[in-house]
């Protein structure tokens, strides 16, 4: 597993997958200079599923108060001290694991992110020795080495890990663009071909794939490029700026100044008249807000690192850190959440979703992990409620039915257990949900409709339904 790759930061989390299942996503980033270098500490983050899928008919936990208590924000912060907190951070997670390339890469994309690119680029060079088949430390190195003016060196290093057997669309990409930025542009149109015959639904790579052929003069070809990248989304702007100059070497005049026209508006911004102090004050803002994303981002990493590494009350302390900067941060609690669930700890990951559903009260994903959870910690009013609230939101979630139908069954609430399961098996017509309806007949006395269930899941669960193949009917 790459450094950066178990999860992606920041993705949509798809309320429709409650009725059929969840099914998980990954998306490809691609990094292009240092520009885009602090992407690698986003590389964590959501599939589009809920956390938890336990079974919410085994018994609770025997200890259902949690004393965890939320950090209250932060107070007094400013560049200084935030930029000294994500160093501490970065580096002590170094002294605790010298040897871990996911540890030093912490370290080397907060330097990378304070514009000392000479430190970051030595620190990713001891990465590729310790793992020289992870793609994203041979990347963010070409970048640092770009932006000190050493393309020749980033060539090198990406060929070298393209040799070392790198996840070779990222390298691509990279080496493409640093060979662009050369003028090698025939080895830059080749690298890009080899992505697109990877991921040939990627805007950015038939962007840059048409910029490279436009400097080539091959304006045909850079035509055709630039058009697949407008088809797809999203594609850069500037791509419309690259159209508009190759259709004028092509003599489309008119189709050059509508692309002109378009990109003028869509970079267009409304004049605003700033006050020295007004100015001096949003510069302020801006830096500040840079300095707590960087911060941010470290502590996430380093966080994700002593999770790996098994140290969960260090991953903790992290954590709740970053919540006290930023108390809406529903990522964060995300990941608070997980790293709960990971030690069975539910009535404090019922805690953090609580504070979730509280930020985002219709996300029907997280009422239904709080629900779920919250009936293993032992909460049945609270999960009740949180599956309620889903099905408000999405009458047809086979999920929600279905936890619900479990938790009236343990309360002994049988006839609303049993309208649960049905609405589980209507939505949702599987073996599972019709032995849930069979056990809840059958504790309700009905055992002509639990026999009737239990056939209709014996036959579900055939090797011919398996299959695909319809059984005959008793």
């Amino acid at each position: 597993m790459s450094a950066g790759g178990r999860r992606e930061f920041g993705a949509a989390r798809a309320v429709c997958e409650l009725a059929d299942g969840g099914r998980g996503g990954r998306n490809r980033v691609l990094f292009w200079g240092l520009a885009v270098i602090l992407l690698g500490l986003a590389l964590f983050g959501w599939f589009s599923r809920p956390l938890f899928f336990g079974d919410a008919s085994r018994p609770p936990s025997s200890d259902s108060d949690s004393t965890l208590v939320l950090p209250p924000p932060a107070t007094d912060l400013t560049m200084r001290s935030l930029q000294d907190e994500a160093f501490a951070v970065a580096e002590r997670l170094q002294a605790d694991y010298p040897e871990l390339p996911e540890a030093l890469h912490v370290l080397a994309m907060l330097h990378a992110g304070m514009r000392q690119r000479g430190r970051a680029e030595a620190l990713w060079r001891r990465c590729i020795e310790l793992a020289p088949s992870e793609a994203i430390y041979a990347i963010n190195a070409a970048g640092a080495l770009v932006d000190q003016g050493r393309g020749e060196e980033a060539v090198e290093v990406l060929e070298t890990a393209l040799a070392s057997g790198s996840e070779p669309a990222g390298v691509y990409h990279q080496l493409a663009a640093v060979l662009n930025q050369l003028g090698r542009l025939d080895e830059a149109e080749a690298a890009l071909q080899n992505v697109l015959a990877l991921y040939p639904e990627s805007a950015e790579d038939w962007y840059l794939l048409g910029q490279t052929q436009s400097k080539r003069g091959d304006y045909a070809a850079a035509e055709a490029s630039l058009y697949r990248a407008l088809e797809l989304a999203p594609a850069p702007v500037s791509a419309l700026h690259v159209l508009a100059n190759v259709s004028a070497a092509l003599g489309k005049s008119e189709q050059a100044a509508k692309y002109r026209e378009h990109y003028r508006q869509l970079k267009a911004a409304p004049a605003r008249q700033l006050t020295p102090e007004d100015a001096t004050g949003m510069r302020r803002e801006r830096y500040l807000g840079e300095s707590l994303r960087i911060a941010l981002l470290t502590l996430d990493e380093a966080a994700t690192v002593y999770t790996r590494q098994g140290d969960w009350d260090q991953a903790e302390k992290l954590r709740l850190r970053s919540l006290a900067l930023d108390p809406t941060g529903t990522d964060m609690l995300r990941e608070l959440a997980v790293l709960y669930l990971d030690q069975q700890r539910f009535a404090e990951a019922q805690v953090v979703l609580v504070r979730l559903t509280e930020l985002e009260p219709d996300n029907a994903i997280e009422q239904l992990n709080l629900a779920q959870i919250a009936a293993q910690a032992g909460d049945p009013g609270t999960a009740e409620a949180a599956y309620r609230r889903v099905l408000d939101l999405q009458p047809d979630a086979a999920r929600a039915h279905f936890g619900l139908a479990q938790l009236y069954r343990d309360l002994g609430r049988f006839e609303q257990a049993r309208w649960a399961a049905e609405e589980a098996a209507r939505w949702s017509p599987t073996a599972d949900s019709f032995r849930l309806l069979a056990d809840i007949c059958r504790r309700a006395g009905d055992h002509t409709a639990a026999q009737a269930a239990q056939e209709r899941a014996d036959r579900l669960s055939s090797p011919e339904a398996s299959s695909g193949l319809r059984p005959a009917e008793r």
